[in-house]
């Protein structure tokens, strides 16, 4: 546990107390209802889901539908609403890109399909029909639909997208509009989403768009700016739940991506996490619970201790400096990412005078050298194994120039001193750059010490702790981790979230 003198703790609550005033009057001046934006093809649902939200937690909303690149276009300059809801993850990741959007999640799987009134009274048997002269034809617009996009790509794969723009007798700018006007006998043919077709009893899908690409992700997304980010989120996690959200989604047609958690309105999360990463991933941790509006128990300890409590005590998130340690924590912790590495570094003095880049530029003759003591750490030994391994550990062993301590801050100090000429530490042990002294990361995989963070199996809430998790993809925690010396390890190529 981190202790403050009482000069210092004092000025702490006093900064606390004048930032909570301040948040207190700007949330006074925001709007009292969370803002929901949605896809007009989903806003039924949508609505009896708000509906029984409210009734639930007590936290009202203000719902629209529209098509969904109005959606992100207002998105884009309005930044009116704290929750989008669009049918097309796409157009979230532009969102997130461009700084609008922070958090996501995506909700179910939509495909377009080629669909008519029950019965089938045109005749409708192919894609091509929606070019045919004598039907009555409905586009979704794709300046203004996504779902208009998807039809313009499949049109012009068949060498039909002119002649249909032609013939179409509505051009809609939500597929709802279309999907009404079938049902009212106003156009016969038309490209809907499946879980409109499976929702309305009076319309029949005739073909499903199977060009790649074209099976959709509805995706909720919340905004960087939201007025009321953690009731967003929490809505964000009724509509996705198990328990509320899905029963009503799929009785609406749609097809529920599986694995959404139980709802709980202010969840609480429990991780045990190594002293040693605390400055670099703490802000990152916080600022999830804040925006999530959840309880974070935060434990920080030496890994050793934290391996050894992990079976007993079962944290549903383990942060640990060194992943080897993991074996210790027992099976329930095999769900491990590794999020980055600590490098073994040389130390040099200003701007390396001595030429000093590798392991083996270490046996320089009359080079000194610091050295954390091969027995006094297990950092230490894991520094002389990748001398020995380089063919250099005896020729230093005998160096009348060698120095070695348990502590390797003295080592690097010695070096900005000139006592020495280089440091072999690791990079977190090195600090920054200065005036004195750079830093120079070495490639050497095997001997760096490796940062993970495992989630334990069979937890109440695994998708809640896998984006708890996941909010430490963002560069201000990648900037920082670099700063204090880690080597970031990247994942997938999906934008990653906050």
């Amino acid at each position: 546990m981190l202790l403050l003198a009482p000069r210092t703790l004092a000025l702490w609550f006093a900064a606390l107390s004048v930032c909570v005033g301040c948040s207190g009057s700007q949330e006074s001046a925001l709007p009292a209802r969370l803002r929901v934006r949605c896809v007009a093809s989903l806003a039924g649902p949508a609505r009896e889901l708000a509906d029984a939200f409210t009734a639930e937690t007590g936290i009202a909303l203000e719902l629209e539908a529209r098509g969904s690149i109005d959606l992100a276009g207002e998105l884009g300059t309005a930044h009116e609403g704290d929750l989008y809801l669009f049918d097309d993850e796409e157009l979230a990741f532009a969102a997130h890109r461009e700084g609008t959007v922070r958090e996501w999640m995506h909700l179910a799987t939509l495909r377009p399909v080629l669909a008519t009134r029950a019965g089938n009274p045109a005749g409708i048997s192919e894609l091509a029909d929606i070019a045919r002269a004598d039907l009555r034809v409905g586009i979704p617009d794709p300046k203004r639909c996504g779902l208009g996009v998807h039809v313009r790509t499949s049109a012009r794969f068949i060498g039909l997208w002119h002649q249909t723009q032609e013939n179409a007798q509505l051009v809609a700018a939500t597929e709802a509009e279309l999907a009404t006007a079938l049902l009212a006998d106003e156009i016969d043919v038309a490209v809907l989403w499946d879980a409109t077709t499976t929702r309305e009893a009076g319309l029949l899908r005739v073909e499903e768009l199977k060009l790649e690409g074209h099976a959709r992700r509805l995706t909720l997304a919340v905004t960087t700016g939201a007025a009321h980010v953690a009731d967003a989120l929490c809505f964000a996690r009724w509509l996705r739940s198990d328990d509320r959200g899905s029963p009503t989604w799929r009785a609406a047609g749609v097809a529920c991506i599986p694995g959404g958690d139980p709802f709980v309105q202010r969840p609480h999360l429990r991780v045990h996490a190594s002293e040693r990463l605390r400055a670099a991933a703490e802000p990152s941790l916080l600022e999830w619970a804040r925006r999530e509006g959840a309880d974070l128990e935060l434990h920080w300890a030496a890994d050793a201790s934290l391996a050894a409590r992990a079976n007993d005590e079962a944290p549903q998130g383990l942060l640990l400096f060194d992943e080897r340690l993991f074996d210790a924590a027992g099976p329930a912790y095999i769900d491990r990412e590794r999020i980055s590495s600590d490098p073994l570094s040389l130390v040099v003095y200003g701007m390396n005078p001595e030429g000093v880049r590798s392991l083996a530029d270490l046996a320089f003759d009359g080079l000194r050298v610091g050295l954390l003591s091969r027995d006094d750490s297990a950092l230490g030994a894991l520094l002389w194994a990748a001398l020995d391994e380089a063919g250099v550990a005896q020729a230093l062993e005998n160096s009348p120039t060698l120095r070695t301590g348990p502590d390797p801050t003295p080592l690097v100090e010695a070096v900005r001193s000139r006592e020495l000429d280089v440091a072999l530490v690791y990079g977190t042990q090195a600090g920054p750059p200065t005036m004195r002294n750079d830093v120079n990361k070495l490639e050497h995989p095997r001997f760096e010490l490796h940062q993970a963070f495992a989630l334990r199996a069979n937890q109440d809430h695994p998708e809640l702790a896998r984006r708890m998790r996941d909010s430490m993809r963002n560069p201000e925690t990648n900037e920082r981790f670099f700063h204090l010396g880690y080597r970031w390890h990247p994942r997938g190529n999906e934008p990653a979230q906050d």
